[in-house]
């Protein structure tokens, strides 16, 4: 009888410890969301790191690339995680990158200038903001490329999931 009572008391300890996560207990698990601008989802019981990617519309590789050391095997409901970069026309949000003074921002008002940080490789590229509608044929049209051009120049961005996938408000290079 001793031995039970012992044992409920260790299991209602640790019950205690994983209803009210602290820093001291999650530390090894706990991810802070990118300091890049993003909208944050909190995780809810039942949440899986697929099941909150497609419920909102992102891949699970965007999730995946969009929270950099994310563990998804030890996900706890009030984590925070981020859903999807806040793109806007002329900027290139760097996912992988944890600094937001790193982040490069376009001049809007001189297209020539309209240049950012490819995540491929540090060369410059056109960013583009995806549009309700585009597809990939239209975009390198647009854009002098050929659908196989603009493909090569952002498959290595953790947010590029192919042209099957285009977001509205993502951002993409163009040249």
């Amino acid at each position: 009888m001793f031995g039970y009572l012992k044992y409920l008391g260790a299991l209602a300890a640790t019950l205690s410890l994983l209803a009210t996560p602290t820093a001291a207990v999650y530390s090894n698990y706990k991810v802070t969301p990118p300091s890049i601008p993003c909208i944050l989802y909190e995780i809810r019981p039942g949440d899986y790191c697929y099941k909150i990617a497609v419920t909102n519309g992102i891949s699970y590789k965007q999730f995946l690339a969009q929270n950099p050391g994310i563990d998804c095997t030890r996900l706890y409901v009030g984590q925070s995680v981020c859903l999807i970069p806040l793109n806007l026309p002329g900027s290139w949000g760097k996912v992988l990158n944890t600094d937001v003074t790193d982040n490069i921002r376009a001049d809007d008002n001189n297209s020539d200038d309209n240049k950012a940080k490819n995540l491929n490789n540090a060369a410059p590229c056109k960013a583009y903001a995806v549009q309700e509608g585009d597809v990939c044929s239209q975009i390198a049209e647009e854009n002098a490329l050929s659908v196989d051009k603009l493909v090569e120049i952002n498959e290595s961005s953790p947010l590029w999931d192919g042209c099957n996938s285009l977001l509205i408000g993502q951002t993409i290079c163009v040249a």
